[in-house]
């Protein structure tokens, strides 16, 4: 297993397909395609789903865990290769669950990084259960994730709470005070923002959404078609609402608010950077002027 071999397999999953992640590389597909075979034969598993003429790499529950360690790899390596640099900067590393790094983390990161130069920030995807012990926080020193994690080596507290607002494209023909039962579950574009969102949604709707997605990026195309819906956090919603063609609702009924948690290692030695950056997060968040309430 070489450098080369983990960085390959990292770009190929960020990029979902080996043309784009082998001009990113500067490097043939062969070359590529031999490279993730290569690392799959070294740990024994295939990493990516593959079938004729499919285009877009899926990676497998093999290769989503592999992913995590192959970051962590990565920033290990990193750390060690600039062991002898004296001039070296201070580093925060901030690990989000992909529903908050895609909506949210850009502006807090110009914020920060602005307030703050002497300090070099890392933002990393982290999965919500990538935390629940001292041995997951290896190369990380904050963790944004939605539930609640007690342990004595972490501490973990609510952070922010929001509400969830309703979406639609402007030429749908929702009322403007949405009620359940005007809601088709075929036409809703979901994701599992919290458990608690998971269990009052199976509780409202008796069918399963249609389109079910764990990437965000995808959720603003597929609200640009008429009467297509979504329930998202007000974050979020800010974000998508700067196209046009997305516009929110009022709702009749109450959805949980989606909860957002902080967690560290208690015996942390940047708890003051922690706290900046938090801070951070509330300027960045206050300017947006969404509705929100700080925990």
């Amino acid at each position: 297993m070489t450098s080369s071999e983990i960085q390959a397999f990292i770009t190929v999953y960020e990029c979902r397909n080996i043309t784009e992640a082998a001009k990113r590389l500067f490097i043939t597909q062969s070359t590529l395609s031999t490279k993730i075979r290569k690392l799959e034969e070294t740990v024994g598993t295939k990493l990516f789903q593959r079938g004729k003429g499919r285009r877009v790499l899926i990676p497998t529950y093999k290769g989503e865990m592999f992913y995590d360690l192959a970051l962590r790899y990565r920033a290990i390596e990193e750390k060690m290769l600039h062991l002898g640099d004296d001039a070296i900067r201070e580093s925060l590393r901030v690990a989000t669950v992909n529903s908050i790094g895609t909506y949210l983390m850009t502006p807090v990161y110009e914020r920060f990084t602005s307030e703050y130069p002497d300090i070099a920030l890392e933002l990393v995807d982290a999965n919500t259960d990538q935390f629940s012990s001292k041995d997951d926080f290896e190369g990380t020193d904050l963790g944004l994730y939605m539930g609640n994690i007690s342990t004595p080596e972490v501490r973990s507290f609510p952070f922010l709470s929001e509400p969830m607002l309703f979406l639609c494209n402007k030429n749908s023909f929702y009322p403007a005070t949405v009620q359940v039962e005007d809601l088709d579950s075929g036409d809703e574009v979901y994701i599992d923002w919290t458990q608690e969102f998971y269990w009052w949604h199976r509780s409202k709707f008796t069918r399963s959404a249609r389109y079910v997605f764990s990437i965000m990026n995808q959720l603003e195309y597929f609200l640009m078609y008429e009467n297509r819906w979504a329930l998202v956090p007000s974050t979020a919603a800010y974000n998508l609402t700067k196209n046009e063609e997305i516009v929110t609702r009022n709702i009749s009924f109450e959805v949980p608010p989606r909860v957002t948690s902080c967690i560290y290692l208690r015996q942390t030695e940047k708890e003051d950077m922690i706290r900046c950056f938090l801070e951070c997060m509330r300027e960045t968040i206050r300017d947006m002027g969404c509705e929100v309430e700080f925990l």
